[in-house]
């Protein structure tokens, strides 16, 4: 390429990329859902769903400390008194509050009370829902060899483990079955990291998302995407690529009779230069920390309900 060639791309480049960045602000500006949520009932029932799935998560511990949770419950309950004020009492409340019951159960059983709580949510006459599920290990290491839809239907977010080591080879085998996951042109850009040991609580604390459980985890792989492998007009092409080389490792793991947390990565670039601690280059995008255990013969998880399919599906014309 001629220098005039080279000069015409550069600008060609910088040129996108502002665009992109302009186009980026724009549509965060006034779809995310940090921004005016209580005027837009799809942004306040998405806070809502994932402040109840915090408490759900607190439940499902392998000792959930007594009275944890307290400010966040009160939280949760501002954000439904918010919604009912704009959009009214309907269906979708009965899930959020039945975990607010739940919550509000656990803590009186364990000698907490929190009149004003118990107060606020009598008004909702709400019932206290399934927040967190007993498994046996064995019954789910059985379906993950059935077929998929048993595989993925046994597959949980897991919070605490036996002290026992992971097997080395299970894992070896997991990345193996993984790799065979679809890219962008073949490019294969996924990178894995594997840490143990006080490395991996340590990432774990970086990461934020299991406070109060992460010495349960021993070891974790962290996913990451190499930005060197796109174009300029391919810029969230590593979060494609990458999420789905992780949701085929997070399943393989499983496959393999391994227990798993996904911890997402969706920083802001301040926080993600903290990986540099770690040894990942600036031009790795981060997806996802996997944390990894062996499961204990019974375990409770978040019962994690899930949207029917019709909300989230649409037939196109």
């Amino acid at each position: 390429m001629t220098p005039y060639g080279r000069i015409k791309n550069w600008l060609k480049v910088r040129r996108s990329f502002r665009r992109e960045a302009r186009a980026f602000l724009r549509l965060n500006r006034r779809y995310n859902a940090s921004c005016a949520p209580e005027k837009d009932i799809a942004k306040l029932q998405n806070l809502i769903r994932r402040e109840a799935h915090t408490l759900e998560k607190g439940l499902s511990l392998r000792a959930p400390r007594h009275g944890f949770g307290e400010e966040k419950a009160a939280h949760l309950l501002g954000r439904i008194d918010a919604y009912v004020a704009r959009f009214g009492r309907d269906g979708f409340l009965d899930g959020p509050l039945g975990i607010l019951a739940n919550y509000l159960e656990y803590t009186e059983n364990h000698g907490i009370a929190l009149p004003s709580l118990k107060k606020r949510l009598a008004a909702y006459d709400a019932r206290p829902a399934d927040a967190v599920v007993e498994l046996d290990a064995e019954a789910v290491r059985q379906s993950a060899q059935g077929d998929f839809d048993a595989l993925t239907a046994s597959r949980h977010s897991i919070r605490y483990f036996t002290p026992d080591p992971v097997p080395a080879a299970a894992v070896d085998a997991a990345l193996a079955i993984a790799s065979r996951t679809p890219s962008a042109c073949n490019r294969q850009a996924w990178r894995t990291h594997l840490f143990t040991g006080d490395r991996c609580h340590a990432l774990l604390r970086w990461q934020g998302g299991c406070r109060g459980f992460e010495t349960e985890i021993g070891t974790c792989i962290l996913v990451t995407a190499d930005r060197r492998a796109f174009l300029y007009y391919e810029t969230h092409q590593p979060y494609v690529d990458g999420g789905m080389y992780a949701m085929n490792l997070l399943n393989a793991l499983h496959f393999k009779g391994l227990g798993t947390i996904p911890l997402s990565c969706g920083f802001e670039a301040e926080k993600l230069l903290g990986l540099r601690d770690f040894g990942i280059p600036d031009y790795e995008v981060p997806v996802l920390v996997i944390g990894i255990g062996c499961m204990e013969p019974h375990f409770h998880v978040a019962a994690s309900v899930r949207k029917p399919v019709s909300e989230t599906h649409t037939q196109q014309a």
